[in-house]
């Protein structure tokens, strides 16, 4: 028999200057030192279940146990950290739940290394971009149903393009950061064999600063310079790497790599690798330089 899949946690962070955050600090602030005891206890509740805890009338009643702490007392306290925002008041209300955002990063953080991770999709809290970036996060819907919960459906492995968590911005940046990776791969510097999330994470940061035309543009002029004969740059850049920003600002049209890089000292004319003239390149380059300023 399989063995059953692990969701919860067996120990969780507490950070040592949780005092300090001010939503917890207020916490403290109106109960005091049995308001810290209730926050942890209930945190505890919530990681060893996994990222949210169910707080309903059989909870409440079993959750008192072996601490002489009365109900109501437990109930103040979590009224006060929904109001300050230390539990999502969104969640409690619609759904009878203590998580918060701070809770599912925690989480996410702590199980990175398993397999698969299902997060329901009503009780998610994090952004597209925090799910997009983890790796085994799959989302699952919650159907109720006199008060039963029901697995619908699975999202498949791709986040991107199947994913019932849809987002436009998400999607956009998808298929920019797609398309300049098939744009690098059609240049035969490299032929990686995956699109990796460290390569996904280099092409995004520059997204922050150039445009896609602005980096598709960039790799051309690299890979000129890397193929021609009449330049001396030789180096053999991942896209990774060639994405950072001291590598692409070498290329980019504004400073004008194929001047700069210009071999002085070689004839003109050259074969490049793949059989083309060096010179046929330059003139296509400028060629297409001429047309984008006007002339």
């Amino acid at each position: 028999m399989a063995r059953p899949t692990k969701v919860g946690l067996e120990y969780f962070p507490l950070d040592v200057d949780i005092e300090h955050d001010d939503k917890f600090g207020l916490v403290v602030a109106t109960h005091g030192i049995l308001g810290i005891g209730i926050v942890v206890r209930l945190l505890i509740k919530i990681y060893k279940k996994s990222y949210f805890y169910k707080w309903e009338e059989r909870e409440q009643l079993r959750f008192p146990d072996n601490t002489g702490v009365d109900i109501n007392q437990v109930n103040e306290v979590i009224n006060t950290c929904l109001k300050w925002g230390f539990f999502d008041r969104n969640m409690f209300e619609k759904y009878n739940i203590l998580t918060s955002h701070g809770i599912q990063i925690r989480y996410l953080e702590a199980v990175k290394r398993r397999k698969e991770v299902e997060v329901y999709k009503e009780y998610c809290l994090l952004s597209k971009k925090e799910i997009n970036e983890c790796d085994n996060i799959v989302i699952v819907n919650l159907n109720f149903d006199n008060d039963t919960i029901y697995l619908q459906s699975k999202v498949e492995e791709s986040k991107l393009e199947d994913s019932e968590v849809e987002d436009s911005e998400v999607d956009l940046e998808s298929n920019k950061i797609n398309k300049i990776y098939n744009h690098y791969l059609s240049k035969n510097v490299i032929n990686h064999k995956k699109l990796t999330n460290e390569i996904k994470n280099e092409v995004r940061a520059r997204l922050k600063d150039y445009s896609v035309d602005e980096l598709i543009k960039a790799i051309d002029n690299y890979s000129l310079v890397f193929f021609s004969n009449l330049h001396y740059f030789d180096h053999k850049y991942p896209l990774g790497d060639l994405m950072r920003e001291k590598s692409i600002s070498k290329f980019l049209d504004e400073s004008d790599p194929i001047n700069n890089f210009k071999d002085k000292n070689k004839e003109k004319k050259g074969v490049v690798p793949n059989g083309e003239r060096a010179d046929e390149l330059d003139a296509e380059y400028n060629f297409d330089r001429e047309c984008s300023l006007g002339f």
